[in-house]
């Protein structure tokens, strides 16, 4: 039976070379897929899955999948044999109240040299840090859509300053759209709806600056930001293009 082998020295960081652009490098494979029988092995692998992830960690996926645990995603990782040969950092930022998260956009290659793109929420109070959230998909975009991704985003915040959470989600969400924030994930334009009723209120007021736009594929971005207004925190944003060539909210969160 297969085990996925996590191994700790691949997390070694290089420090960053300046705030705009971070340099992190692993200096071994951070995933392989081994073949084992043994139970020795396999407490070992779940000893270092556990040093990777917190207990509760979440992965999605852009066709909207949800991983809600260290072992989900173990699993994952066995059934997709994804090995990753070199991890370079693109853009990171503190997020939470006391500065005690991290998101982090970086990219690797697997063992064909095919390129992906992660999008990863890092606890920091743990030692060493341990991943709650993460989004990967395969880069190949050929196109400078960031301009559309801001004509949206403006959008989004004018829906949301028209109080009114249902219209917001209405028009700026997949219908299979995913909200994390350390709560159970919320999945769909319904749940979301109630999770965001507090912007019903007539006093509330957002305003979205973003800090990356990283184009992923031709109808994927990821986009990490800083809110002003009621809410001061900093935010993250995946868009997808549907079929019908309108970009929306995958995966909307914020610490």
């Amino acid at each position: 039976m297969k085990y996925l082998l996590f191994t700790l020295s691949t997390f070694i960081l290089i420090s960053c070379q300046n705030e705009t652009e971070t340099a992190q490098q692993i200096q071994q494979q951070i995933l392989k897929i081994t073949e084992s029988e043994s139970t020795t092995d396999i407490d070992n692998q779940t000893n270092q899955l556990t040093a990777v992830y917190v207990e509760n960690a979440i992965k999605a996926d852009e066709d909207g999948s949800i991983f809600h645990n260290q072992y989900e995603i173990m699993a994952y990782y066995e059934k997709n044999n994804l090995t990753i040969n070199s991890l370079k950092g693109i853009k990171s930022v503190f997020a939470g109240q006391e500065d005690n998260f991290e998101y982090e956009i970086s990219q690797f290659e697997n063992e064909d040299r095919q390129l992906f793109k992660q999008l990863v929420i890092s606890d920091l109070s743990e030692q060493p840090k341990k991943r709650t959230f993460e989004f990967i998909a395969k880069a190949n975009s050929s196109k400078d859509i960031v301009g559309v991704i801001n004509n949206r985003r403006d959008e989004w915040v004018y829906w949301c300053n028209q109080h009114n959470a249902a219209d917001l989600i209405e028009e700026m969400y997949t219908e299979n759209t995913i909200y994390y924030n350390h709560k159970p994930v919320i999945v769909g334009h319904e749940d979301l709806a109630v999770e965001y009723q507090y912007m019903n209120n007539k006093k509330y007021e957002l305003f979205l600056e973003p800090i990356i736009v990283e184009v992923v594929q031709d109808d994927l971005v990821y986009e990490i930001g800083q809110c002003s207004g009621t809410y001061g925190g900093k935010y993250i944003l995946i868009w997808q293009k549907g079929n019908d060539d309108v970009w929306r909210v995958l995966v909307d969160s914020n610490i």
